[in-house]
Order: C-alpha cells, then structure tokens, then sequence
C-alpha cells in the first residue's frame, strides 16, 4: 500500500560463516577406568539395584525377628 513501486529491492545477502561446534562436554561424570563398567551409567545402575537390596533386607530382618 502507499505511493512507489510494488516491486521489492532485491535484499543483500549476508554470508554467514558456520559457528564452530561447542566443544564436547559430557554432563556424565567420569567413572572410574579401574572399574569393570565402560560407562557411568552402568555404575549408577548397579548402585541403585543394591540401594534396593539393602532396604529389602533390613525389612526381611524385621519380619524374621518378628516369628
């Protein structure tokens, strides 16, 4: 709308260089190479699996006190 052209100036292209990838961070902690596990979440795994265990356990202790 308005007076003028309706045809549009062409635009300016502006050449936009890639950014360089960020370096790679794992928000993974390291785990520790003299264990058997090729990964942390195998570690974290195992360590809940046991949590588990150990509060089974102590409810099992209480049952078999109990008879």
């Amino acid at each position: 709308m308005g007076s003028g052209s309706s045809a549009q100036a062409p635009r300016k292209r502006q050449s936009k260089s890639p950014a360089p990838p960020p370096p790679e961070e794992s928000s993974e902690p390291k785990c520790d190479p003299r264990l058997p596990y090729p990964n942390f979440r195998e570690l974290f795994t195992l360590k809940n699996y046991w949590k588990t265990v150990r509060r089974n356990e102590k409810e099992c202790g209480k049952m078999i006190m109990v008879k």
